[in-house]
């Protein structure tokens, strides 16, 4: 070891070591920067021609391109940065025994690298060794992930490869590269997966044999087109395209499959004869129908079937009746614009996927009474007029939307209820959902028919808009002496409210938007509400006077854009959301006694405030009172936060204003300018 000016210098390697003794030094002299945010160094230039150092601390260390580092030693960084050694032509060798995650484009474009080693590495992500153009020993044991491109144009591959007698590269348990083998292989047996595009466009590959391969990733025999026959048989997952293009391939025995994804037989010899072999057109592998394209008339599928997948029927307008006795699931736009298709028998059915059924135009009769999930738009414009589903716990977005014919809904069991669900069903009468609790946007927008609703345990209904020219809400306006639509405890629409009303004792919420545009309220007294929600009042601008007691939160843009809007009283509000009151031009003061919380821009622009009470604020967001060129005073002596421009444009003054005793004149003044900070008060 050698030492200088009492700083470690090299280990007997010859290494320059760095560590805590010395790290400051280093930074004060210029070596070395901080990079304080992301919490990693930077060697941004060389230490008295050291090309090689051994890094101790545990916060990573990027060498900067222009450095000529040759040897890199970092014992103790378990986190990599992401492209850390991206570009790095001198780099020759790295030590990292610790890092468990090598991160996408790690040492991608080292072009001198040529030994590398990562004993506690457990994954390898996108293009980390690409264009490793010298890379000739690389130390990972421990690796059971490898991304995309990892070793494209490495020369590491080209070693494995050239060392195997199948021409194969494989690390661990993974196949990486198979392109160059030829004829009959087999696969050792420690392989369980085959890389994505490990055997793309080999054509001189005739048979496979995989014992105890589990996963074949996307493109992995693409365009194979000498394949013959595939022996995987302990197999379960076959993704994307897997063996696309394998004109060729006639044998596949795959008898323990549990998923394979769309395409993944696509413009196989294989697929073809499965076709040709099946009396109802259908492809089924295993307990799995991937195809069903071709299939006409009414069919049924055998009693083996369990799934169906994803786009299996797509765009069959061929097909007019389908049973499927034993299947469980329905995967993703299955029979998605099948347009005579009249009748469906799924007894067992349980789950159906996102566009399953949509646009089947023809679509009159559906039996699937176990089902518990159906996903959106999985019946979005049939031809259903009705849907009795008892176990049913769940439908997502639109998944019945559009259905023109339909006249009734019983769903006794459902819980969750997506956006739209039931929107422009212009013949919906009567719906029955007693167990759902939360009614988001647009569910019955457009159910001019609607006159029967049971949904006795709703206790939030979001928006207006969820009953948008339905004709239940109409009712509900018609018959209530301030037009007003009530539904259990929750004011849904007020927009056609008149004058002076007084919302009843029973209402506890607001639905969003429930006032918005309202321009013939005038006063409002909202005696129990306790949360007024967004947009609620929104441009209400002939509203003078609201009478909140009880409410104890703001929600943004509640009451903006309300020209005339003078009084206000709110004892007991604690939080205003951003914008709440904006452009309030008529709201000349302003008592908030128990405010805490006031949001970004919630008084924006407010030109006739004066003053403004709110002893027990805490916290202003930025721009709260922008705007509000005539605010003199203000009363805030616990304020603790205020955000950028709270007060630019107004005309407060310290002497007219309660602020903390912290607070200086020049800090107060701040507030009225363009702060380059926020003020926080010293604790």
């Amino acid at each position: 070891m050698s030492v200088k000016n009492n700083l470690i210098i090299s280990d007997t390697t010859g290494y320059l070591v760095i560590d805590k003794s010395n790290i400051d030094k280093y930074i004060e002299e210029g070596y070395i920067s901080k990079n304080n945010y992301f919490d990693w160094y930077e060697l941004v230039k060389s230490i008295d021609n050291y090309s090689s150092i051994k890094w101790m601390l545990d916060k990573n260390l990027k060498i900067n391109t222009k450095v000529k580092i040759l040897h890199l030693s970092l014992p103790n960084v378990t986190v990599m940065v992401y492209e850390q050694f991206k570009n790095n032509t001198s780099l020759i060798s790295i030590d990292m025994p610790n890092v468990a995650v090598v991160v996408r484009g790690a040492f991608e474009g080292a072009t001198s690298l040529m030994n590398v080693n990562l004993p506690g590495a457990k994954e390898v992500h996108d293009q980390a060794f690409k264009n490793t153009l010298s890379l000739t020993n690389l130390n990972i044991p421990n690796v059971n992930y490898i991304g995309a491109n990892t070793f494209e144009s490495s020369k590491y591959i080209d070693i494995l490869v050239d060392s195997n007698k199948n021409n194969l590269a494989i690390i661990n348990n993974i196949l990486i590269d198979g392109t160059k083998a030829t004829g009959d292989i087999k696969i050792p047996e420690h392989v369980t997966s085959i890389y994505d595009s490990a055997f793309k466009n080999n054509t001189s590959l005739t048979s496979v044999d995989m014992p105890k391969v589990t996963k074949i990733g996307f493109h992995s025999f693409w365009g194979n087109t000498s394949l013959i026959s595939v022996n995987m048989p302990n197999v379960n997952e076959i993704e994307g395209y897997a063996f696309a293009n394998t004109t060729s391939l006639i044998n596949v025995n795959v008898p323990n499959l549990i998923s394979i994804s769309t395409n993944a037989f696509e413009s196989s010899k294989y697929l073809e004869n499965l076709i040709d072999s099946n009396k109802n057109n259908l492809v089924v592998i295993n307990n799995i129908l991937i195809d069903g394209t071709k299939a006409i008339g009414d069919i049924k599928i055998p009693e083996y079937v369990t799934e169906i997948l994803k786009y299996a029927f797509r765009n069959n307008n061929s097909l007019t009746s389908v049973n499927m006795p034993n299947v469980t699931k329905i995967g993703s736009g299955a029979f998605e614009r099948n347009t005579n298709l009249t009748s469906v028998n799924m007894p067992k059915v349980k789950v159906i996927g996102i566009d399953a059924f949509r646009n089947n135009v023809s679509l009159k009769t559906v039996n699937m009474p176990n089902v518990t999930k159906i996903d959106s738009y999985a019946f979005y414009n049939t031809s259903l007029t009705n849907v009795d589903l008892k176990n049913l716990v769940q439908i997502n977005e639109s998944s019945f939307a559009h259905n023109k014919l339909l006249t009734s809904v019983n769903m006794p069991n459902l819980t969750e209820i997506g956006v739209n669900a039931f929107e422009w069903n212009v013949s919906l009468k009567t719906v029955n959902l007693p167990n759902i609790k939360v009614i988001p946007w647009g569910v019955f927008s457009r159910t001019k028919s609607l006159v029967s609703l049971n949904i006795p345990n709703v206790t939030s209904i979001y928006y207006r808009s969820a009953f948008k020219s339905s004709k239940y809400l109409k009712n509900l306006i018609d018959s209530n002496k301030n037009n007003l639509a009530i539904i259990n405890n929750i004011l849904v629409d007020g927009t056609k409210a008149t004058g002076d009303i007084k919302i009843p004792e029973h209402v506890t919420k607001i639905s969003r938007g429930a006032f918005e545009s309202n321009n013939s309220l005038t006063s409002i007294d909202l005696a129990n509400i306790t949360e007024i929600s967004s947009e609620s009042f929104i441009k209400n601008t002939s509203l003078i006077s609201v009478n909140m007691p009880n409410a104890t939160e703001i929600h943004f843009n509640a009451f903006k854009d309300n020209t005339s809007l003078r009084n206000v009283n709110m004892p007991n509000v604690t939080t205003i959301g951003g914008y709440a009151f904006e452009n309030n031009t008529s709201l000349a003061s302003i008592d908030l006694p128990n405010v805490k919380d006031i949001y970004e821009g919630a008084f924006k622009n407010n030109r006739s405030l004066t003053t403004i009470n709110m002893p027990k604020v805490t916290k202003i967001g930025n721009e709260a009172f922008e705007g509000s060129r005539y605010l003199t005073s203000v009363n805030m002596p616990n304020i603790n936060y205020i955000s950028f421009n709270a007060f630019e444009n107004t005309n407060i003054t310290y002497e007219k204003s309660i602020v903390p005793s912290s607070m200086s004149k020049n800090e107060f003044y701040d507030l009225k300018n363009n702060l380059t900070k926020p003020y926080k008060k010293e604790k």
